[in-house]
């Protein structure tokens, strides 16, 4: 389903914003989370490409595409340009992102990236988290549970088109990454809370939908 999503909006950016120029690309379908293979001579027209996606509000590629061109000559003045872009998506999407955050989150289920190990049905409970801007709230079966303070620090990876949110709890110190699950856009109605750890995979963590 996934790869159906990604083949359709591909096809589709194609009317929206023009010809792609990853139609140019040998033998390669490009997802999404690919990194961005310009090479020298390429800049001209995947930075008039990355206007056309920032002009429709497609932050995630062209932010992509910005930093790509940036890199490939730093000192260019089409170089200066792609920053400038760059920096403009950055401070939208810091926004929008921490608009999205600050809201109240119903708990879906429990686990690593292996699988869940509780679920509403099988725990016969229900969480919640409400995030405004200086506390979070957490609540069990309704009730309040617990309030902390926390920090929040923000990372984008422009290589892979990733932002990384991580929240610091002042009551325990604990360090937990509080990541938007959308492989599209950097705000979405799915919540991903998993603990740091020095490990890269199946951390566990908790799954939580907007509240509608």
């Amino acid at each position: 389903m996934k790869t159906l999503l990604i083949i359709v909006f591909f096809f589709f950016s194609n009317f929206l914003f023009g010809q792609s120029p990853y139609t140019s690309l040998t033998g390669e379908f490009r997802t999404l989370f690919d990194n961005i293979p310009i090479d020298k001579g390429q800049e001209e027209k995947y930075f008039k490409y990355a206007v056309e996606l920032f002009n429709a509000d497609s932050l995630r590629k062209a932010g992509q595409i910005f930093d790509r061109v940036y890199w490939l000559d730093t000192t260019s003045t089409l170089a200066k340009k792609s920053i400038n872009y760059r920096n403009l998506i950055e401070q939208k999407v810091v926004y929008q992102t921490k608009k999205n955050l600050m809201s109240s989150w119903d708990w879906g289920w429990s686990g690593t990236n292996w699988g869940a190990t509780e679920t509403k049905e099988n725990s016969k409970k229900t969480k919640k988290i409400e995030i405004s801007k200086r506390e979070i709230h957490f609540y069990i079966n309704d009730t309040l549970v617990r309030t902390t303070e926390y920090k929040l620090s923000q990372r984008f990876n422009w290589v892979n088109g990733f932002l990384t949110n991580l929240v610091v709890y002042s009551d325990t110190n604990e360090e937990w990454y509080y990541n938007l699950m959308s492989f599209d856009s950097f705000i979405s109605d799915n919540l991903r809370i998993e603990q740091k750890t020095d490990y890269v995979c199946g951390n566990y963590g908790e799954t939580y939908g907007l509240t509608k």
